[in-house]
């Protein structure tokens, strides 16, 4: 039988999540100069009080989901560092994105809300965004050193390997954006699709 503070601890970590889910979908939406703390506790069907005792300000939520799109993106890195052959590591990368992207539109939101922090020119957190930066620029050169290890088992196609990093970049970056603006009529591409962009056989 679970004891009573596993079963706290479990309860904190619920509502410490639902507090997140609710506040990366009206930040994505309005921003977070223009999502009030109040919002946050209705959309996640808690009280103002319980909200404060996770996280003393909006700012402290927004630190702890950029926290977490840190998190991804070492996580991610550590991924495309393992020994398994390169063409493999993209297609299970792409594979992984798609299948995230397509469950709901948790992941999307919490990718606009992360565009929005990086493309912002000002900032109410500018630590904040350096530290978004720093793990997007070791992500970024990870995934190019893997397309140059990918060229050079003959896996990849030839070209500049920062350019093609850019151009998937954008591609998995996109289509999360425009999963949200399109709705219902969004149609998702294959992860096939996007791995073409990057291998010799197209696949």
């Amino acid at each position: 039988m679970p004891k009573a503070g596993d079963k706290n601890a479990a309860k904190r970590a619920a509502s410490r999540e639902k507090i997140l889910t609710a506040a990366t979908a009206l930040f994505a939406r309005k921003g977070l100069a223009g999502t009030g703390v109040q919002e946050i506790a209705d959309a996640a069907d808690l009280s103002v009080g319980m909200l404060y005792r996770h996280f003393k300000t909006k700012e402290d939520i927004f630190g702890a989901l950029a926290e977490k799109a840190i998190g991804d993106m070492k996580a991610f890195v550590a991924f495309l560092e393992t020994e398994m052959p390169p063409a493999d590591i993209i297609k299970i990368a792409a594979a992984n994105v798609m299948e995230l992207i397509n469950r709901d539109d948790g992941y999307a939101q919490f990718q606009k809300l992360l565009y929005d922090v990086m493309s912002s020119v000002t900032s109410s957190m500018p630590h904040v965004m350096e530290e978004v930066w720093k793990a997007f620029r070791s992500f970024s050169d990870n995934i190019a050193r893997l397309i140059e290890r990918g060229q050079s088992d003959g896996s990849f196609r030839e070209g500049c390997a920062k350019g093609m990093t850019t151009m998937f970049l954008a591609a998995m970056q996109g289509l999360p954006i425009f999963k949200l603006s399109m709705g219902d009529r969004y149609v998702s591409p294959s992860p096939q699709m996007l791995t073409a962009l990057l291998l010799k056989d197209g696949r």
